[in-house]
């Protein structure tokens, strides 16, 4: 999202407003680079201006639109603005001793501050101040990698481990904005001890040896709400086992007494015709807003779901990228969306009653003409 912003911020306007016609309300943000030539901090403290404000202007967009963004200011996996790059600048050898290092905390709370602090460009108002933020991640999906020899020998020690990191972060976020809601940003798993341990996909070790523990993580007060992601290909399930993950998350989250939201999910398909996109994504999709839609007639603890992607940037084969990152795009005259996301949404709305104590976002001046043609790859953005 931040470098189509900084490209052509007709773009992510455009996207802004058809989400806005879709009776969408939210949207997941990387406040992250993806190309290695453009990231949102070069160097601890040292920042892109050119991408500073792009993400001002994204935000802008939102605000125009009755946006509400929920932004990622970090992401697990080797790319720029990653918890590898903290670990890198700090000295270690694993991007893994990230979550343990104080260098790399040091680093990377100066960098949560900095996000929280800043002055928008454009609207003049301070992100911690921004009705237009509906919550912070910690981070895209944190946790330890498979392959890490100490949590495979030691699953305790990296599953404390994340908890004293999700903690600490969360109440520092708390810290220095008060204002807005926090989520953790991760998939959900459990941990060797939680009695669901066996819905981890396939039952596998490797999933309790990434440190998560779904109902713990999610425990601390200075979580606002339980999230969960969900990758069939990636995790190599079938619909039926989204059903009894997604179940069962509900359960937890009652337990918790917290709103939980499907964050992420996604299904690739082999290509876009209408005879792929209605056998191989739209059961998936079908059966997560179907759990969404229930949740909603019975006002339960489900309370939103994000799906996996809409980059404003991939039109079609002609499209830049394309070939790349076309797999998991959801295009807008796709069935998807006619028939699966557009109902929900509206259904959604339905069910939406006003906020009073919520502060009403400020006019936000029309964008002028663009100023920087980074001529980048597009960051990719969820929404919900």
């Amino acid at each position: 999202m931040l470098e189509a912003q900084a490209q052509d911020n007709t773009t992510v306007e455009d996207t802004m407003a058809e989400a806005a016609r879709l009776n969408i309300t939210v949207m997941r943000i990387f406040a992250t680079g993806v190309d290695p030539e453009m990231p949102l901090m070069e160097e601890p403290g040292v920042y892109n201006e050119e991408m500073l404000l792009a993400l001002d202007g994204v935000m802008a967009a939102a605000a125009r639109n009755g946006i509400r963004v929920t932004l990622v200011p970090s992401r697990n996996w080797e790319n720029p603005d990653s918890k590898g790059m903290f670990a890198a600048w700090a000295g270690l050898s694993s991007s893994d001793e990230f979550f343990t290092s104080r260098d790399a905390q040091t680093a990377f709370q100066d960098h949560l501050e900095f996000l929280a602090t800043r002055v928008n460009n454009i609207t003049g108002v301070r992100y911690m101040d921004d009705p237009t933020i509906f919550s912070w991640n910690l981070m895209n999906e944190p946790r330890f990698f498979p392959n890490n020899t100490v949590c495979q020998e030691n699953v305790q020690l990296c599953t404390d481990a994340m908890q004293e990191w999700i903690e600490t972060t969360s109440q520092f976020i708390k810290t220095v904005d008060p204002n807005h809601l926090v989520a953790i940003g991760s998939e959900g798993f459990w941990g060797p001890d939680s009695p669901n341990v066996q819905s981890n996909p396939n039952g596998g070790d490797w999933a309790t040896e990434t440190g998560q523990n779904f109902y713990n993580n999610s425990m601390p007060d200075s979580i606002d709400y339980a999230v969960i992601h969900i990758w069939p290909d990636n995790w190599n399930v079938s619909t039926d086992v989204i059903d009894t993950w997604v179940r069962d998350h509900i359960v937890e989250a009652r337990e918790l007494g917290k709103p939980l939201v499907i964050e992420e999910f996604g299904k690739n398909v082999s290509s876009h015709r209408a005879e792929e996109i209605e056998q191989e994504r739209n059961p998936v999709f079908r059966n997560v807003f179907a759990h969404l839609n229930q949740s909603l007639v019975d006002d339960d603890i489900l309370k939103g779901a994000m799906y996996w992607m809409w980059d404003p940037m991939l039109e079609g084969p002609a499209s830049q990228n394309w070939t790349d990152f076309s797999q998991d795009q959801v295009l807008l005259n796709e069935t998807t969306v006619t028939d699966i996301i557009l109902p929900t949404a509206r259904m959604a709305a339905g069910h939406r009653p006003p906020v009073e104590v919520c502060p009403p976002a400020p006019e936000v001046p029309e964008p002028e003409q663009p100023v920087a043609t980074a001529g980048r790859k597009l960051l990719r953005a969820l929404r919900i």
